[in-house]
């Protein structure tokens, strides 16, 4: 078996959620190419290549 899985998921965000977060989580989806502007000051966005993690 290959060290690959593919994972679905299905998101509901609350329409307050800040646009910075769905830049990333967008980022992160591979649905924009274009990286965010601002990171929230978390280890998970200090670790290497942290922007495939999902």
């Amino acid at each position: 078996m290959g060290d690959f899985a593919e994972l679905n998921i299905r998101m509901k965000l609350k329409i307050e959620t800040p646009k910075n977060i769905t830049e990333i989580l967008e980022y992160m989806a591979s649905h924009s190419s274009q990286e965010p502007t601002e990171l929230p000051d978390h280890l998970l966005f200090k670790a290497a290549r942290w922007e495939s993690m999902l």
